[in-house]
């Protein structure tokens, strides 16, 4: 009895793996799922698409300016979507920490519990709002003179407890503060070539469903060592799949 051709694989070999998880439950992403990888494909595709006028050659720009600006765009929609989150490629730089200024009037707090908003606020301030459920953390914005909302707590310890209250916004101000900066160095040189090829319209079966997609492909596929016709491919296998004829 012959034997049956294998399937396409379910997942792609990532070069730059990252550990995740702790303890015993800690592992590579040594191989990226069809499932992830269709849910970053498609998030990067569409913040591209509201910036797809800006994937050409604007007037007057060089080719080597055009692509550096449009690189650039790529790495602006992995940091804003997370996209791509399971490369090795993408580099956090922690910020350090800053010192906390007294928020309002004489031995003020830097954080507020109430139903009512304090008297006076600086910029940045927080208040968790406990008039209403889910509680809600909300900050101070000077420019507009408004409490803009940041989080619901749906939580109703957190809300009914000031100390546990005042915890949990202290450590919520913490993480906000610290923050990261994120960037993708090797992409100047990873994307570089495919985003010549749109320059150029030399896209080829890769580029068939327009610019977005293909910027898109072509930047996860740079990340995976592979080319943008092999993610293409790979994900249309995944979202496509073949119908078994019926024996």
């Amino acid at each position: 009895m012959a034997r049956r051709k294998p399937g396409p694989r379910a997942f792609l070999c990532n070069p730059r793996p990252i550990d995740v998880g702790d303890g015993d439950k800690a592992h590579k992403t040594s191989r990226i799922a069809a499932s992830d990888l269709d849910d970053d494909e498609s998030t990067l595709r569409r913040y591209l698409r509201t910036r797809q006028n800006e994937l050409v050659a604007q007037p007057r720009e060089s080719e080597p300016v055009a692509v550096s600006r449009i690189i650039q765009l790529a790495v602006d929609g992995l940091i804003a979507t997370g996209a791509a989150w399971w490369s090795g490629y993408r580099c956090v730089k922690p910020h350090p920490p800053r010192r906390l200024s007294r928020p309002w009037g004489r031995g003020g707090r830097r954080r507020y519990v109430a139903a009512t908003p304090p008297r006076k606020a600086e910029h940045k301030c927080i208040w968790l709002d406990t008039s209403q459920m889910p509680a809600r953390i909300k900050q101070w914005d000077r420019p507009t003179q408004s409490w803009k909302l940041q989080e619901l707590i749906h939580d109703p310890i957190v809300t009914t407890n000031k100390r546990d209250a005042y915890k949990y916004i202290t450590t919520w101000y913490g993480r906000r503060e610290r923050g990261a900066d994120e960037s993708w160095p090797a992409l100047r040189r990873l994307l570089r070539r495919s985003v010549l090829r749109m320059l150029r319209n030399e896209m080829g079966r890769a580029g068939k469903d327009g610019r977005t997609a293909f910027l898109a492909c072509a930047t996860i596929a740079s990340l995976l060592d592979v080319t943008p016709e092999r993610v293409r491919d790979f994900l249309g296998n995944h979202r496509y799949p073949r119908r078994q004829s019926a024996s």
